[in-house]
């Protein structure tokens, strides 16, 4: 495997590595906050709390997942960078709507229900936002690579196939040039050589009928 590539694959494990664990993190805060509350009173806060936690165990299993297949298969596989471009997508998006419903429940129920939750609370929305941009930002970065990637592969089948056919096209008129040339040259010859032939034929068939007379030719 080229260093590149196993630098890129080392990367993405890295950055699926940091979402288990801002995800966990989210896991961790939201079932504290979600243990705080009474569970038989089903407020739209204990509903947010359901969400986030669904989707912190989204972001670890698939995490998960896609770090044992990148140890399988180089993330320069195409099939891969699609997955990770799917992967980032899908989780920006619930990311996204789990961090407005804790920004507008926050907003709407303030800080006054004292300084530990307050904080709490705000570390959740935090990390929440955190987790957007940062699938956010792996699904812009796939996006260009796969892009990137058919944009060089159109680029590298353009010069395999024109340079290569006007070169082997060149190669076959001077090959071609050189053989009728050389056909001349041997007909030529050949032409001059039976010329020749004949011409002493006929001197030795004019000394064949007159015996001492000088043979001019």
């Amino acid at each position: 495997m080229p260093m590149s590539a196993a630098r890129t694959k080392y990367l993405h494990l890295f950055v699926l590595a940091l979402a288990t664990v801002f995800a966990a993190i989210e896991l961790w805060l939201t079932i504290r906050e979600r243990s705080l509350l009474d569970s038989s009173n089903a407020t739209s806060t204990t509903h947010r709390l359901d969400y986030l936690i669904a989707c912190s165990g989204w972001t670890i299993g698939w995490s998960i997942l896609l770090i044992l297949i990148s140890l399988v298969i180089t993330a320069e596989h195409l099939g891969l960078k699609v997955f990770f471009l799917i992967y980032f997508f899908i989780t920006a998006i619930i990311w996204l709507v789990g961090a407005i419903m804790w920004h507008i429940e926050v907003k709407h129920n303030g800080c006054d229900m004292g300084h530990n939750e307050c904080k709490h609370n705000n570390s959740i929305q935090g990390i929440a936002w955190a987790e957007l941009l940062k699938h956010a930002v792996g699904t812009l970065v796939f996006g260009l690579k796969i892009f990137r990637g058919n944009s060089q592969k159109q680029v590298d089948d353009g010069y395999n196939e024109k340079p290569g056919n006007g070169y082997n096209g060149q190669q076959g008129q001077v090959g071609n040039g050189y053989s009728m040339q050389q056909g001349r040259m041997g007909n030529g010859y050949n032409g001059q050589q039976s010329q020749m032939d004949n011409a002493s034929y006929a001197r030795d068939f004019h000394s064949y009928l007159n015996p001492g007379y000088p043979t001019q030719m």
